[in-house]
Formats: structure tokens, C-alpha cells, sequence
């Protein structure tokens, strides 16, 4: 571990710093990482799910997650 994801970590370091290291490591992983919020909206996607539903980022942000998954 980093030193600065051990500080994210131990809740010691700037908590936009912590995301955005979290953000870094959702897009250098090969595996599809989705979340959404209560109601089903898209909140947060990475480069290798945007990649299999052939939609850029910014589009995704905007689904609801019943668009992007089949039922």
C-alpha cells in the first residue's frame, strides 16, 4: 500500500485526494466496476464497464441502471 492510500485508509489524508486515488485504481483495473445510488441512478462507472456497454463516462452518469443491464 501507498503511503498516501495507507493515509485514505486511516481517514488521516484530504478526502477528495482519496478519491481521486480510488477513481486511478477503478480505471487501471480490466474488471467492470459499477455503482449506483437508492433510486437505481448510475453515480459512478469505470473506463472497462464504459468500454463493454460502449458509452463514454459522461453518458453513463446519466442512466439509470436498469438501461445498461439487461433485465
Amino acid at each position: 500500500m501507498t503511503q498516501q492510500g495507507k493515509a485514505c485508509a486511516e481517514n488521516t489524508l484530504d478526502s477528495g485526494l482519496c478519491r481521486k486515488l480510488f477513481q486511478k485504481l477503478l480505471d487501471v483495473t480490466s474488471d467492470g466496476y459499477i455503482a449506483i445510488d437508492a433510486g437505481g441512478k448510475i453515480i459512478e462507472i469505470n473506463k472497462s464497464y464504459c468500454e463493454l456497454l460502449g458509452i463514454t463516462h459522461e453518458e453513463a452518469l446519466t442512466k439509470h441502471v436498469l438501461d445498461v443491464i439487461p433485465n
